[in-house]
């Protein structure tokens, strides 16, 4: 499961974000789809506006990305 969750040594600020938010719905069992509800949205407004505004990717970039990381831990 550490692999799983392990982040690529570069990155950017975003991409950081998105994996963050990734590794917490994969450790917590959340559905993909959370990226959707409000109280979600809220929560990353409060604490990062400017990537709220400008980044926050929707639930198919996560599904994507969980897809990829399933496949390289194969």
């Amino acid at each position: 499961m550490d692999e799983f969750l392990t982040m690529p040594t570069t990155c950017t600020p975003q991409q950081a974000n998105v994996l963050t938010i990734l590794n917490m719905m994969v450790t917590d069992m959340r559905p993909l789809s959370m990226v959707r509800d409000q109280g979600f949205k809220d929560v990353i407004k409060k604490f990062n506006p400017e990537y709220y505004e400008n980044y926050l990717p929707g639930r198919s970039h996560f599904t994507t990305m969980m897809e990829k990381k399933c496949e390289a831990f194969k």
